[in-house]
């Protein structure tokens, strides 16, 4: 995954795909994945996402997406900082 950014309501992924793996496979993937990792850590399990989520098509750009991405707490909340940052992306 290229870049990353946990907000505290949602969260922005830049994922480069490839041509076997459908989106919403890969979304249903994270999803589930992080939705067992934080029930373990719960005592009544529960939903941490919204069934449906918004995606973004990119053709050229990419490392001015993974900016945008990094930095959504940077301009809407400056003490939020759990996220991949652009140096160590693999960009």
């Amino acid at each position: 995954m290229p870049a990353w950014v946990l907000m505290p309501d949602h969260v922005h992924w830049l994922v480069q795909l490839g041509n076997v793996t459908p989106l919403a496979r890969v979304v249903s993937c994270m999803k589930t994945a992080s939705t067992r990792a934080v029930n373990q850590q719960r005592w009544v399990p529960a939903a941490v996402w919204a069934r449906a989520y918004h995606d973004r098509g990119l053709r050229k750009e990419t490392i001015c997406a993974a900016w945008l991405v990094t930095s959504s707490p940077i301009r809407y909340a400056p003490d939020w900082s759990s996220g991949s940052a652009i140096p160590h992306s693999g960009m």
